[in-house]
């Protein structure tokens, strides 16, 4: 019987590219498999993976209304089904008036801080 495990991957990529991947790792195999890709986000390069509710949360680099830069925290639901797995935008949100460099959950799940 062949365990798997679920992985996330954020890096540096324009928003037209796909910067978000999630995976299934089979841990006898040693394998990655590509469940599903997020366009749409200007370096999503950190990820918080809140497990009990199925929330994947990242950081994208936007630009605010008079062209400085900003943080934004976007939300995505986790959905798995027989071996496929999809990431569905729930939400996202301007978060700081500078570029974001993490992204952390407080510890009731009520707030995401970057």
């Amino acid at each position: 019987m062949s365990l798997h495990k679920i992985v996330f991957v954020g890096s540096y990529a324009e928003a037209e590219a796909s910067g978000v991947r999630m995976y299934s790792f089979d841990e006898q195999e040693g394998t990655l498999s590509l469940l599903d890709e997020v366009k749409g986000l200007k370096n999503p390069t950190f990820l918080n993976v809140d497990v009990p509710n199925h929330k994947l949360y990242a950081i994208a680099e936007g630009v605010s209304e008079d062209g400085g830069k900003m943080g934004e925290a976007v939300a995505y639901a986790i959905e798995l089904n027989e071996g496929k797995g999809e990431l569905r935008e729930l939400n996202r949100k301007a978060a700081i008036t500078a570029s974001a460099c993490h992204i952390q959950r407080d510890a009731n799940n009520r707030y995401v801080l970057l």
